[in-house]
């Protein structure tokens, strides 16, 4: 078996990583990028990156072939984003058990940035996925890998958060209520931290055992079992591995095909260019009827692709399943984060509404919180707001945009 080498790539300090090989006697060790040795031939890279800049989530999406989905992917998910979708990149998992698709979205100028960063270390990476895996995963199970200040998540095979240390509390609480009870797991594993007030009554309630455990050996999750199959891979499409070659040969076919069919082109002159554009625009149009016909099969009349499929794509995005707590959690938890938060002192939801209660740095710091919450399309109430002298206490409904 081919030996592996795993890189996480750490939000904090920049330019840190830690890394460790697959193989008996391998240890971890922790350091700037371009100190790490040489690769051996053979050795493959596996990419860890930041949970933080990375939103996995599923979606109910009524297409038949894996082509089509990834063609409707980026309109189904469009409301559940900030960014214009053409500055993100969308990984494809597998359905889960209610047939639903397990996504990965993450920008374009991170994974780039990333790619970049291992590259010019002589790391360039055959697989990356996201940090979570560092926490063990298992049949029925949940499990939270602490890591100093902050905690990985595991919510099934592929899917799963980070948040800080101090959130893990009340974010696990509430995923633990939100999940239907089909979904919910049997058994909730803590590894480096114990279980706070509010899990350990809602484990209770729901008939969820806790165990809590020391924290393992870094990467033992992955060195034990291997790369789980589910594990999302985000170098898919342009940024795969065989899409990057095929790019470098292109690169150096153009030129030389262009240098032979020099003396072709100057002499067939304006002519040749008119046909050109008359084919290209022919070509075009016939792709264009083509895509709309492999998107939905059952149209066979095509006269206007616009106003054909617009409505299409409207029903594409009520079918994202974007509702409920967590897609909610998942679009708020980077903001819940920020210096802006002191900590968070409470959250409930019910009826398509988040109620959090806050301790904020300042009133600036709630008025720059409540703007980039507005910002991602929530409808933001502001219920109570009480300033101390170091602190202001805040108690906030969020819900959805038009909800």
């Amino acid at each position: 078996m081919a030996a592996i080498r795993y890189i996480r790539l750490l939000a904090e300090p920049a330019g840190e990583v830690e890394w460790m090989e697959s193989g008996e006697g391998a240890v971890p060790a922790r350091g700037p990028l371009d100190s790490l040795p040489p690769l051996s031939p053979g050795t493959r890279v596996v990419a860890l990156v930041p949970a933080g800049r990375v939103l996995v989530t599923r979606v109910q999406l009524p297409t038949r072939t894996r082509n089509q989905t990834l063609q409707a992917l980026p309109y189904a998910l469009e409301d559940l984003v900030t960014e214009p979708v053409e500055a993100l990149h969308f990984a494809l998992g597998r359905r889960d058990g209610s047939g639903r698709w397990v996504v990965a979205v993450t920008s374009r100028a991170d994974l780039e940035s990333w790619l970049e960063r291992l590259g010019s270390a002589g790391q360039r990476p055959d697989r990356m996925i996201s940090e979570i895996h560092l926490a063990p995963g298992g049949e029925e199970e949940w499990s939270a890998l602490c890591l100093g200040g902050e905690v990985l998540v595991r919510t099934g095979p592929a899917t799963g958060f980070g948040c800080e240390r101090e959130n893990l509390d009340l974010l696990l609480a509430g995923a633990l209520q939100e999940i239907s009870a089909e979904e919910r797991p049997a058994r909730i594993r803590l590894l480096g931290c114990t279980a706070g007030p509010t899990l350990t009554r809602m484990a209770s309630e729901l008939e969820t055992e806790i165990g809590e455990e020391e924290t393992p050996m870094p990467f033992s999750a992955l060195t034990a079992g291997g790369l789980p199959g589910e594990a999302i891979d985000l170098l898919q499409g342009e940024y795969s591995r065989s899409q990057s070659i095929a790019t470098m040969i292109r690169a150096w076919a153009l030129p030389m095909g262009l240098l032979a069919s020099l003396g072709v082109v100057w002499a067939a002159g304006q002519y040749l260019e008119y046909r050109t554009h008359l084919d290209r625009a022919q070509a075009l149009q016939e792709e264009i009827e083509q895509l709309y016909r492999q998107a939905f099969p059952g149209e066979h009349k095509v006269v206007d692709v616009r106003k054909q499929v617009e409505p299409k794509l409207a029903a594409l995005r009520k079918g994202a399943g974007g509702g409920g707590f967590l897609p909610l959690l998942g679009r708020i938890a980077p903001l819940l984060k920020g210096a802006e938060v002191s900590r968070v002192n409470g959250i409930s939801y019910r009826n398509g509404q988040l109620d959090l209660d806050l301790t904020l740095r300042d009133l600036p710091a709630l008025d720059s919180l409540r703007d980039a919450l507005q910002q991602r399309g929530l409808e933001v109430e502001i219920r109570s707001a009480s300033a101390g002298e170091k602190s202001v206490a805040a108690r906030l409904r969020l819900k959805e945009g038009g909800a």
